[in-house]
């Protein structure tokens, strides 16, 4: 295990277990778990370390991490033997970035799932964190041999000793991949959850093609995904390696780039074309994968609301701006042990508890409100995005959180107004990808004690008016009884800048 040292503790980068970083509150420990997969016992482990080394404030971030409020210098170092006992711990700082990988989350209940995600999701975790270099035969008897087509969903990858359902300490797997800390995957069964919307550099995406099932590999681009092709389940292991590879390649050229997106259509064509000479799964025969979502799958993905489904079994349950406490957590460990044992955390901010009787549904839900999570679609609450804001953020200017609270409370048709909103304590706007690739009509950004309203996602945007949060707040509540009356975001879009405003600077009277 390796400790971070003071300089490691900057702000402005991805943190983890190994490498904290400080806020306002203290340090920010973040848990990566595979595929958002947590058992309740561990559910229970991560409440009361929450409690005894943190503030008992736990945040779920947009990439369906936990992250730990409050730590001290004095209880990280308590924290980590605790987390490493436990299996939560990865070998090194790198290895622990290198699992900057999404999934989807209910791959193991969804029936339209076309792959077990969370599988890929732990063989992507394993091939990143692998010795890079191109040989077949990883370090830790990890085999990266190559597959024809043809293959099934069931022939998902596997590392050895995969099957597991509880998360081990990773260790003795050589050197990661030098990816940069915020560079991401997403590995998407093609099931009814769609992960289209959440950004990644690198996505896999499970297709159907003649009967046999596919991954549509797709690039990030600053104009949306870039599908490459497409590749047997199994080979994904192998595609994520020389993809990383090329990377890195593409990095020791130009000493700036970062993110695929940065990558213009000439260099992804030069990218691309080093991928087919390095890889043989993408010299292969299937048409190039089309717009997403496509086929049979056109407008049934979505993203899931709060409650309960029938099919399948699952309950869900939001977190308001993506936080919560150590006895919330706990609660949720209690109520998912009369399901299947195990909650699914996803990237919207939402905890999905499977095998849930119909008949206790009810029950649990009134539990899960009375404790403060979100169980309506309906809720305003769903349409803002929130950072925590001052005073648990160094550079925060406004309690966002606090004021997003009370936004929600006075514009209580925000959600159903076809509204949404991003509250920024500062110009940094980190709270911004929660919102996917779609960004929020409007965002408010905390700046000299008041909030400017911007249009749009981008907190560094020109300002259209200043106001305090009361005002915020209460204009926020006429702009939504508007766009209500009128047909939902498209009578925000119809409104200039001074009309805009002047919702804001109305009188009650």
């Amino acid at each position: 295990m390796s400790a971070a040292t003071a300089a490691d503790r900057r702000r402005g980068w991805c943190p983890g277990a190994l490498r904290p970083m400080a806020t306002g509150d203290g340090l920010l420990v973040r848990l990566r778990l595979t595929a958002g997969y947590l058992p309740a016992a561990t559910a229970r482990l991560i409440a009361d370390l929450a409690m005894r080394h943190g503030n008992g404030l736990i945040d779920l971030s947009s990439r369906a991490n936990l992250q730990l409020r409050g730590v001290t210098e004095t209880s990280l170092g308590s924290l980590q033997s605790e987390l490493a006992q436990a299996g939560l711990l990865d070998e090194s700082p790198a290895h622990e970035a290198a699992r900057n990988v999404l999934a989807s989350p209910l791959s193991d209940c969804d029936p339209t799932a076309l792959c077990d995600a969370r599988g890929a999701a732990r063989a992507l975790e394993a091939a990143l964190m692998a010795a890079a270099d191109p040989s077949p035969q990883g370090e830790g008897g990890l085999a990266f041999g190559k597959v024809g087509w043809g293959k099934r969903a069931a022939d998902v990858w596997s590392p050895p000793g995969a099957c597991g359902a509880t998360l081990t300490l990773r260790g003795g797997i050589g050197a990661p991949l030098a990816l940069p800390p915020k560079f991401s995957w997403i590995v998407d069964d093609g099931g009814a959850l769609a992960l289209d919307d959440i950004a990644a550099d690198v996505r896999f995406r499970a297709v159907m093609h003649e009967g046999v099932v596919l991954w549509a590999v797709g690039l990030d681009t600053l104009a949306g995904i870039d599908w490459i092709g497409a590749s047997p389940l199994s080979a994904l292991p192998d595609i994520a390696r020389a993809i990383g590879l090329a990377f890195v390649e593409a990095m020791a050229r130009n000493p700036g780039l970062r993110r695929m997106r940065q990558l213009d259509a000439a260099g992804r064509r030069e990218f691309v074309l080093a991928l087919v000479m390095a890889l043989a799964p993408l010299q292969a025969a299937p048409p190039h994968p089309g717009p997403l979502p496509a086929g049979e799958r056109a407008g049934v993905r979505g993203i899931p609301t709060p409650g309960m489904a029938t099919d399948p079994a699952v309950l869900t349950l939001a977190l308001p701006f993506g936080r919560m406490a150590a006895r919330q957590l706990a609660l949720l460990a209690e109520l998912v042990e009369e399901g299947c044992g195990a909650l699914r955390l996803g990237p919207w901010r939402q905890a999905h508890l499977p095998g849930i009787a119909q008949g206790r549904a009810a029950a649990l839900m009134a539990s899960a409100e009375a404790a403060g999570f979100i169980t309506a679609a309906g809720d305003a609450r769903l349409a803002i995005a929130a950072c925590p804001g001052a005073p648990a953020c160094g550079s925060g200017e406004m309690s966002a959180q606090e004021d997003a609270v009370r936004i929600a409370t006075a514009a209580e048709d925000l959600a159903d107004a076809g509204l949404s909103l991003h509250v920024s304590g500062c110009a940094k706007g980190c709270a911004a990808q929660a919102t996917g690739r779609r960004p929020p009509g409007l965002t408010l950004v905390g700046s000299d004690g008041r909030y400017e309203l911007v249009r749009g996602g981008a907190a560094h945007a020109r300002p259209i008016v200043a106001l305090g949060a009361a005002e915020a707040a209460a204009g926020l509540a006429r702009l939504a009884a508007h766009c209500r009356a009128r047909g939902g975001a498209a009578a925000l879009a119809a409104l200039g800048d001074r009309e805009l405003a002047g919702m804001f600077v109305a009188s009650d009277g």
